[in-house]
């Protein structure tokens, strides 16, 4: 795979490129990650907003020139073989010299994604340890909790770890927003400083009827009728198993089905 860094092309294993992935400590930087289809990354507007904002609130610098990133997606998708299909676009901006750095990469969707998106996922729970506490609000290339939570869940055969806090108020997913149903409603976690509100919750709360921020707990998730995750690369995701017990009957819910629908309209 080739990824784009400040204005020339490198392979993805190259130290150059490792440098910048998310995880690797070493440097301040924030990235977004989108779906691209065919070449074009259709929400590239509002993440690029948003990352540029992370950056400023970090005093990362803007990086030289005026990078033409629609051209640049383009380009990355036809060296690797992605001009006809969907694939997972990220988008770093880091403080590694004077300019800021402008890393894009561009990879094959994971091929997984819509079995799940179509039968649902299990998920696991997790203790406040493992919450994201350096600029949670903030999608930073540090992601040491992050990243020990998901190894927690694939460790428990599950696809995603939710955590909550030393309250037992739950915050958010390891690499998601989390949406459970009650009273008729969708109720999320509130963005109180303390979770990364993604632009697909944020599409939720606006175009589905009813959803609404809530202080939520794990009996609130553990009674819940249907439950989903979300993020920007896969959409909204049901959950049909937590912590190994069945979410309403074991198969993605009817609610779930119509969030989606408001979500893609």
């Amino acid at each position: 795979m080739i990824v784009h860094i400040n204005g020339s092309n490198h392979p993805a294993d190259s130290a150059t490129a490792r440098a910048f992935r998310p995880g690797t400590p070493g440097f301040p930087g924030v990235y977004t990650t989108l779906r691209v289809v065919r070449g074009v990354a259709p929400d590239l507007a509002p993440h690029l907003q948003r990352l540029r904002r992370q950056a400023a609130e970090l005093e990362i610098p803007p990086p030289a020139g005026d990078p033409d990133l629609p051209t640049i997606i383009r380009q990355l998708c036809a060296v690797n073989g992605l001009l006809e299909s969907s694939g997972r676009l990220r988008i770093t901006l880091a403080a590694r010299r004077p300019a800021g750095d402008l890393v894009v990469a561009v990879e094959a969707m994971p091929p997984h994604l819509e079995r799940d998106r179509r039968e649902g996922v299990a998920v696991i729970t997790l203790a406040p340890a493992f919450a994201r506490t350096h600029l949670p609000h903030l999608k930073t290339l540090d992601m040491a909790a992050s990243q020990a939570a998901l190894a927690e869940a694939r460790r428990q055969g599950a696809a995603e770890a939710l955590v909550h806090d030393a309250q037992g108020h739950l915050l958010e997913g390891a690499i998601s927003n989390l949406f459970l149903r009650r009273e008729e409603r969708w109720l999320t976690p509130p963005d109180d400083g303390r979770i990364l509100a993604g632009l697909t919750r944020r599409r939720i709360l606006e175009r589905v009827p009813g959803a609404c921020e809530a202080a939520l707990t794990r009996q609130d998730l553990m009674a819940a009728p249907e439950v989903f995750v979300c993020n920007s690369l896969r959409g909204i995701v049901p959950v049909v198993r937590i912590d190994g017990l069945v979410v309403g009957d074991g198969r993605p819910g009817p609610a779930t089905t119509a969030a989606r629908r408001c979500l893609t309209a």
